[in-house]
């Protein structure tokens, strides 16, 4: 997974299907089972939290793209 600092505010995260498969999901069920992807985001977010990428507390917001 790579994190990308947009702004103090923003940060950009890119995973492939190989970050996906490396975290023990497959790609196809994390497309196709809202709570596999939700549990990926929030590991994600967590790794992001860990790597002083954000401060994960407040409401955040969100955009994926395939």
């Amino acid at each position: 997974m790579n994190i990308e600092r947009i702004n103090d505010n923003t940060i950009k995260l890119f995973l492939t299907n190989r970050d996906i498969e490396a975290r023990g999901y497959d790609s196809n069920t994390v497309w196709l089972n809202p709570a596999k992807s939700d549990q990926l985001f929030m590991e994600v977010l967590q790794e992001a939290d860990e790597r002083e990428y954000l401060e994960a507390e407040g409401l955040m917001w969100a955009y994926v793209r395939t």
